[in-house]
């Protein structure tokens, strides 16, 4: 381990870089004039080299120890790391005003990266455009409503700047997956940054200047400021004027005092940013166009697994951010001051290599040895598993449906071909199915489909039955669920006591005249009764939310009052896909995936399922039971682990098993795995059904159409040919 005073001996000596000759080359960016000289490249008065990764031993790494060595400079740089399918690169940007500064820093990066990672290896790179514009991955042009537009050869792509919005818990989340986030968004098949600027608050030797000024710390330890003073370190007035780092240990007795008064570490400033660049188009509007998804998938993954919001920037702000991030500069819009513990779950070196797979040699596999007569003889045709040069047939059995299935794999594995293919196995059984279908894959190809959507569905979901007092408790869990910053404890309370006021009143309920009796119960003694002015912030909030409910594609469907409502006891003899692509946001789809399995819930409690189970497919089913509420026992966990017992059975589709609540995943007595791309999702799979740690790398390598497959019936899993 290298120790802090052997890091001040290697820190100050000087690695040459090259100085800048006068026929360097200059080009201008977004106003800022560029100079490239040979390893550097200066811009606004600041030199900056550019360090790529390109190899590192990672078993015993730390970014910890990395950080707490340049946390004893006035280190200023950027952690940059670029996500790709099947691909990823790690470049570090040193910055300084001098270019004997930019030696000191570059050495203090390079012994601080051995003290984390001492088998690291970097690469200063050649100063050039391309390095100067990485982040960004091209010339930018012009920007277009809220994103900047690059050229890209003949062609444009769009790009988009997403600053991390931090709540108490979100450390807590990006401590167990920030980067299984990024890996989840490159999926998507879009180039990715994480740029990561930061810079000490305060370089030791500035701290301690601070700190030796203070009039008893200067007391207690006279005799030690007095012979630094002696050394040239600082002047008669305290003010540092240099080091002499022969008298590097008593500047470790001050470091250690520092900290153990300060009872805190050394702090950063860093403004962590995702840059999203979308594929290339032959126009502006069109880069634009296919960019959005991208950035939607992008926040959708960071919020759904990890509750960690991020805000775009807008148009205003676009320019100064490029700026920034092609100065290598903090962005003061989204700074924040962390210790060296909290920046590392950001400068976070990838733990896995994703390289293209195609290439690597397939490793024979054994699977535990299973009674083929134990396998279903009646049901769904699942695949096949091969045996002897034989192939049996696998198959789900109807009685097993009710325990529920689960289907994962990426894009391209063939997940959708075989969850159709299964739907028409169900229905040629004579199963009723009905879909949730987010992306329109379901809407085509099957004949006797009844085809719903927000111009033909109508939903009262204030109207009940019996037992106002459950349905309240229920619908308040599901609004928690959609909207859980606002809608707390109070707001709950609030809405369950109101809504039991007004339909034992009303004499046919509905959404609409429910928010205007809020309205007007603004001044009730229903709010008075509680005493306290948050109620009536609380109800405007209430307000709001729920008129979002009346509003757009949703007010289509919730605002029925005038209309004939969608009887959901019609639906479920029949094949019925619920096409919600006419919705706006992934959470205008969830709630109503939420309202409507609520419904069949509700009805199933008064009437069970007597003939075939039931059968309902939710696509993107970590948007329908995200892994941010595991533990919780959330609503429709409740629903879908008594759904069982009523003839009901679900089926979860997903890319990504790490983003689905492990109880729900739990509830799933079949599981069909394709191919998987990240660790995070192979270890949670694994774990799930077993599987051996061959058997686990094995789920990466599947070809398309090939699984592995647990069945209720088999206290192992098998790989099958679906």
């Amino acid at each position: 381990m290298v120790t802090w005073v052997e890091f001040k001996k290697k820190v100050y000596e000087k690695i040459e870089v090259s100085s800048f000759r006068s026929g360097s080359r200059t080009f201008k960016v977004l106003g800022m004039k560029f100079i490239l000289g040979k390893s550097a490249f200066s811009v606004s008065n600041r030199l900056i080299s550019e360090v790529k990764l390109r190899s590192v031993d990672l078993e015993n790494g730390s970014e910890v120890k990395m950080l707490r060595g340049l946390s004893s400079t006035n280190f200023e740089g950027v952690f940059t790391v670029s996500y790709e399918p099947f691909n990823y690169e790690v470049r570090f940007s040193v910055a300084s005003k001098s270019l004997s500064d930019l030696s000191l820093m570059l050495s203090s990066l390079k012994v601080s990266m051995l003290a984390g990672y001492p088998r690291a290896e970097l690469e200063t790179l050649k100063a050039s455009p391309e390095v100067v514009l990485w982040p960004i991955g091209g010339f930018p042009i012009t920007t277009y409503k809220n994103t900047l537009i690059v050229a890209r050869g003949l062609s444009f792509s769009a790009v988009s700047f997403l600053a991390m919005k931090l709540n108490d818990n979100s450390l807590n989340f990006l401590e167990d997956g920030l980067e299984d986030a990024l890996r989840a968004s490159a999926e998507f098949g879009c180039s990715l940054r994480f740029f990561v600027p930061f810079k000490t608050l305060r370089g030791l030797l500035h701290a301690l200047s601070f700190w030796i000024k203070k009039e008893s710390i200067s007391l207690r330890y006279s005799k030690v400021y007095k012979e630094l003073r002696k050394d040239g370190i600082f002047n008669n007035k305290g003010k540092l004027i240099g080091s002499d780092l022969k008298e590097s240990s008593k500047l470790e007795l001050l470091r250690l005092q520092y900290e153990r008064i300060n009872e805190q570490p050394l702090c950063w400033a860093c403004s962590p940013i995702v840059i999203v660049r979308g594929p290339s188009a032959e126009s502006h509007s069109k880069a634009y166009v296919k960019q959005r998804n991208y950035v939607e998938a992008v926040k959708a993954s960071f919020l759904s697994s990890y509750g960690v919001k991020l805000e775009e920037i807008g148009r205003l702000s676009l320019s100064g951010v490029a700026r920034s991030i092609l100065a290598r500069k903090t962005t003061n819009s989204c700074e924040l001051q962390l210790t060296s513990e909290e920046l590392s779950l950001f400068v976070n070196i990838p733990k896995l290599a994703t390289p293209s797979i195609s290439f690597m040699p397939r490793k024979v596999v054994e699977f535990e040895a299973f009674n083929p007569l134990d396998l279903e003889r009646e049901g769904m045709l699942l695949g096949y598993y091969e045996s002897l040069g034989k192939r049996i047939e696998v198959k789900i059995g109807i009685n097993d449906l009710p325990l529920h299935l689960a289907i994962f794999g990426v894009p391209g594995s063939g997940k959708t071909t075989l969850v159709k293919k299964l739907i028409r196995e169900y229905r040629r059984l004579g199963g009723a199915v009905m879909v949730f279908d987010r992306h329109g894959e379901y809407v085509n190809g099957f004949d006797d489909a009844v085809v719903l959507n927000p111009e033909n569905v109508r939903v009262n979901i204030i109207n009940y039955e019996e037992n106002p007092e459950t349905h309240a408790k229920i619908l308040s869990e599901i609004f928690a669920m959609t909207w859980p910053d606002e809608f707390g404890p109070l707001v709950s309370h609030i809405f369950r006591r109101m809504y039991l006021k007004y339909v034992r009143e009303a004499n046919r309920p509905n959404l609409v005249e429910f928010i205007t009796f809020l309205e007007s119960s603004l001044n009730s003694e229903d709010l008075m009764l509680l005493r306290s002015g948050k109620a009536r912030d609380k109800l405007f909030s209430l307000l709001g939310r729920l008129s979002e409910l009346t509003e757009g594609a949703m007010g289509r469907i919730f605002n029925n009052f005038n209309e004939h409502e969608t009887r959901i006891e019609e639906l479920l003899s029949k094949m019925v896909v619920f096409n919600l692509t006419g919705l706006d946001t992934d959470r205008d789809a969830n709630i109503f995936t939420w309202l409507i399995l609520k419904q069949i819930y509700d009805y199933r409690r008064k009437k069970h399922n007597r003939s075939l189970p039931h059968a309902i497919v939710c696509e993107e089913a970590h948007n329908v039971a995200p892994a941010r509420f595991e533990g919780q026992g959330t609503i429709v966990e409740k629903m879908l682990k008594e759904m069982r017992k009523f003839g009901e059975s679900i089926w979860l589709i997903d890319q990504r098993p790490l983003a689905v609540s492990r109880d729900v995943l739990g509830l799933c007595g079949t599981i069909v795995c394709l191919r998987l791309q990240y660790s995070s999702d192979v270890k949670k799979v694994a774990e799930t059904m077993h599987l051996n740690k061959d058997q686990a790398l094995m789920l990466q390598e599947l070809k398309q159409g090939e699984a592995v497959v647990l069945l209720p019936r088999l206290s192992t899993a098998i790989p099958i040919n679906v």
